[in-house]
């Protein structure tokens, strides 16, 4: 399981921190405390806890008013409340603000104990995730026959893999049989080639990296029982085939990183759509709503429904890119897909995005997804893989 680093040692007796049970700092003794928790999805068995006592904090949450939302937060962090031998689970963005999941409540605290809250949790966030640095960067820390400790964001698994080659990207081999076993464990027991966010360690760093599962090409650590290599990407890595970004690599790169809210900022409509068809490929159920301006659209809660069923979700057809979006405010995309479900072979089908913006400063959203797989839409089916 993931060691954690340590956090900045002026904070003294008075913190806590947490990863996988190990405790790094005895807090003292206090009826009240609150615990920051960061994971990257609501269902992530890894994750980072700060204990902190914030004397006058818990006593404020209790007093403060209550307010009604349509939405929670689509936050990675946590706020778990100590106060008189009880315990109540807040969410909380990135801003300090507390939001109640049970009743849909955001607790309006002062904005003195917001700023407290913001600064412990990017602190937690700091040592959750890996560090966002491109890979012309990161390959001079990581030369050929470097040994690495790969770990899944999700459940904290690690193992040592050793990279072998790669000039646009890190072809890597897990070290040992042990290492391979725990990389398929990650797997769920089946080599696949879906990526994951992961973090990779050297030396005491940890990157921000994406990794596909399934051995391929070129072999070279013996006795290891991975027959080829892996491939981990790092941002602005490309493919040694096309010479690509991998779109499906990226997004869960940023995910490792911690920087969704930054990533989806900033992406063009294509990007989007990228994005959208990659987070239902990996079945990133956390990811997926990201790209929708309504988080309760149909399309969107009926995608989310069929998702645990779809085992391929894929582009097929280039871009006919426009020279105008720049300054436009609203854009159609069409694409053609091709999906494999259990029990149904391959389908493929057109599907129309609508995406649009408020300003040329607000970020694209999906608006609506015109055809596709449904009903109503008119696909292509064969019995093949």
């Amino acid at each position: 399981m993931r060691k954690m680093r340590l956090l900045l040692p002026i904070l003294f007796m008075f913190i806590s921190v947490f990863c996988t049970g190990m405790s790094i700092f005895e807090l003292t003794d206090a009826d009240s405390y609150v615990t920051v928790v960061v994971k990257s999805t609501p269902a992530a068995e890894n994750e980072t806890r700060l204990k902190i006592i914030i004397r006058g904090l818990p006593s404020a949450v209790v007093r403060a008013k209550k307010v009604k939302v349509s939405t929670l937060p689509m936050a990675d962090r946590y706020l778990i409340l100590s106060y008189k031998k009880k315990e109540a689970m807040y969410v909380m963005d990135k801003e300090g603000s507390m939001f109640n999941p049970l009743t849909s409540e955001q607790i309006l605290i002062p904005q003195k104990w917001k700023n407290k809250l913001k600064v412990y949790g990017n602190m937690a966030a700091a040592s959750h995730y890996g560090k966002l640095l491109s890979w012309d960067e990161v390959k001079k820390d990581i030369p050929n026959k470097s040994v690495l400790t790969v770990i899944d964001l999700e459940t904290g698994l690690e193992f040592k893999a050793q990279r072998r080659a790669g000039k646009y990207h890190a072809d890597v081999q897990p070290l040992t049989k042990s290492d391979t076993k725990i990389m398929k464990q990650i797997y769920n027991g089946k080599w696949s080639w879906k990526r994951k966010s992961i973090l990779v360690g050297k030396d005491g760093r940890y990157y921000a990296a994406s990794m596909q599962g399934m051995p391929h090409g070129g072999d070279g650590i013996p006795d290891n029982g991975f027959s080829g290599h892996f491939c981990i990407h790092f941002l602005d890595s490309l493919t040694h085939g096309s010479r690509n970004r991998d779109p499906e690599h990226h997004l869960m790169i940023y995910k490792a990183a911690g920087k969704l809210d930054a990533y989806f900022e900033s992406v063009t409509p294509y990007e989007l759509v990228d994005s959208f068809i990659s987070a239902v490929n990996a079945r990133e159920l956390y990811i997926l709503p990201r790209c929708f301006l309504d988080l309760h659209h149909p399309r969107l809660l009926e995608i989310q429904r069929e998702m645990p069923d779809i085992q391929v979700f894929s582009r097929v057809s280039k871009y006919e890119k426009k020279k105008e979006l720049e300054n436009a405010l609203s854009t159609e995309i069409s694409v053609k897909i091709r999906m494999e479900r259990k029990g149904k072979g391959t389908e493929t089908a057109d599907m129309i995005f609508h995406i649009a913006r408020d300003t040329r400063q607000s970020p694209w959203k999906i608006i609506d997804i015109k055809g596709g797989f449904g009903s109503d839409a008119v696909t292509e089916t064969s019995s093949g893989a």
